[in-house]
């Protein structure tokens, strides 16, 4: 199919659905690009997937077989994401939601919310 003149020749991979950890690393890349602050990504509840370049956030500071501790120690049940509004570019939180009771999600959610920049992605399983 012939493209029409004056349309792009390209897609962005911003404009294609990613993950957040894709999502991230293309972030970064473009933001190292312009020169710009790397992003700043969430990875709660991280466990033992302790993830460079994220904030990894967690009740236990070390679990046994990760390969390093979290970053901050945070109870998804009684503590506030500790960032500022609007300050997230994304959210991993892979079992945050399967290791916290129903009653917490919402206020979870809402928090997560927050702390997220506008355009922000969260990523949740």
């Amino acid at each position: 199919m012939a493209e029409r003149a004056g349309s792009r020749a390209s897609v962005s991979p911003f404009d294609q659905p990613q993950s957040v950890s894709d999502y991230a690393t293309n972030l970064a890349a473009a933001k190292c690009y312009l020169g710009w602050d790397n992003p700043v990504v969430l990875n709660l509840a991280c466990g033992s997937d302790t993830r460079t370049a994220f904030w990894n956030l967690d009740v236990v500071r070390q679990w046994p077989n990760s390969p390093r501790p979290c970053d901050l120690l945070w109870d998804a049940r009684t503590n506030v994401i500790p960032f500022p509004d609007g300050s997230i570019d994304a959210i991993v939180a892979g079992y945050l939601l399967l290791h916290v009771s129903l009653p917490h999600h919402e206020p979870l959610m809402r928090e997560a919310f927050r702390v997220l920049k506008p355009g922000g992605r969260i990523e949740l399983g």
